[in-house]
């Protein structure tokens, strides 16, 4: 099954999806968790992975403004807060998401999230937990996990020169004490 059309153009579901699916075998499937929502959406029919970020972006301290001094572009931006849910389904689930939680520890792994396109960060690794339900008539194995990350967030503005400027305020007289200055204006010519 390929990734859903809207998916693809995130880059943190697409930095996850690659994640995952480098470190599953090559039998298990990943899919994002969306693209099985409604009552007659089809399932992989062996192993396979769900995706789904749960939470989302959350504001993480403040943003900043920055400036690249070759030009007279800004960046307003800073640090954000996801919380992704992986659910593993059928035999073995447990320790699928089991050994993707010990990878999440490996300063290897932590680098190729870094370095994906969502500059992911994770922040805590949550525990394997079973979630079993009932399918039809039996049981269907399943554990989820939820892993809280960070990414950055960045909006590039580029701003024209000053044209206008206007000054207004309070200053000292020489004999008099304060005076009221302005406004004031001043235009480019």
């Amino acid at each position: 099954m390929e990734r859903a059309v809207e998916e693809r153009s995130d880059p943190i579901n697409n930095a996850w999806y690659d994640w995952v699916h480098d470190n599953v075998s090559g039998d298990i499937e990943v899919v994002f968790l969306q693209e099985l929502s409604g009552r007659d959406a089809p399932r992989p029919r062996g192993q396979y992975i769900g995706l789904q970020v749960i939470a989302g972006p959350s504001t993480k301290g403040f943003d900043e403004l920055r400036k690249d001094n070759t030009s007279e572009k800004f960046t307003t931006g800073g640090e954000r807060q996801y919380t992704i849910n992986m659910q593993a389904f059928r035999s073995g689930s447990r320790q699928v998401l089991a050994n993707l939680q010990t990878l999440l520890d490996s300063p290897e792994e932590s680098r190729k999230l870094k370095e994906s396109d969502a500059d992911i960060a994770v922040v805590e690794r949550g525990g394997v937990t079973d979630i079993n339900a009932l399918l039809e008539t039996g049981f269907e194995r399943r554990h989820s996990m939820d892993v809280i990350f960070n990414s950055s967030a960045n909006i590039d503005t580029e701003l024209g020169p000053i044209e206008k400027v206007q000054i207004s305020g309070t200053g000292k007289d020489a004999g008099d004490g304060d005076k009221e200055i302005g406004p004031i204006t001043v235009e480019k010519p």
